[in-house]
């Protein structure tokens, strides 16, 4: 399935370590949005998950240990059905599920990295493979974070904090964004 020439690509960058030889992978999106409606606007977010998924699993396939951080702004929450039932199920019954959301625990209890009328979204998450989720291979993966400071932060009086914004439409705010961004710590084991 092809993503729309109107939708952001998605960047995959490869990094592999002279001493040892292996090999980090990193997916960074940016979903289409929910313009329109979130449910009207699911079906695009739905193609660029498969399409996501076709190039993780072709990793894979030459590697099934491979080490992959896929991350940034879904557009959608870790519950909702394009990253929780299009990426991150297994494609075959018998086969087990390797991707694992490191924002979910935070998404549970309604943390969140974008506030939309005073509701916090999860939007934007990192997604780790099996190999970094368990710490069992050269990589070690820390905790997962909304990182959130004061100057970041817009005190509004309808909907509470929120991101202070760079733009709301054409009206430039000077802020950072509209999202918080998140973070995790990625070492190498052993050093």
């Amino acid at each position: 399935m092809e993503i729309p020439d109107s939708y952001r690509d998605i960047l995959y960058v490869e990094g592999r370590i002279k001493s040892g030889g292996d090999t980090l992978h990193i997916f960074v999106n940016h979903w289409p949005s929910r313009r329109g409606g979130e449910t009207e606007s699911e079906k695009n977010r739905i193609a660029a998950a498969k399409v996501l998924k076709t190039f993780i699993e072709q990793l894979w396939i030459a590697n099934p240990n491979a080490s992959i951080i896929v991350m940034g702004d879904f557009n959608d929450e870790p519950s909702n059905h394009s990253i929780a039932n299009e990426l991150l199920m297994a494609s075959h019954p018998a086969k087990e599920i390797n991707l694992f959301n490191l924002a979910y625990q935070d998404h549970v209890a309604g943390k969140g990295s974008y506030n939309f009328r005073g509701k916090w979204n999860m939007l934007d998450q990192i997604i780790v493979s099996k190999s970094l989720s368990d710490n069992s291979g050269i990589w070690q993966v820390g905790s997962f974070e909304v990182f959130r400071r004061e100057f970041m932060v817009y005190k509004g009086d309808k909907y509470g904090d929120a991101p202070n914004r760079t733009y709301g439409g054409p009206i430039y705010y000077g802020g950072i964004s509209d999202h918080f961004p998140v973070r995790v710590k990625v070492e190498r084991r052993g050093r």
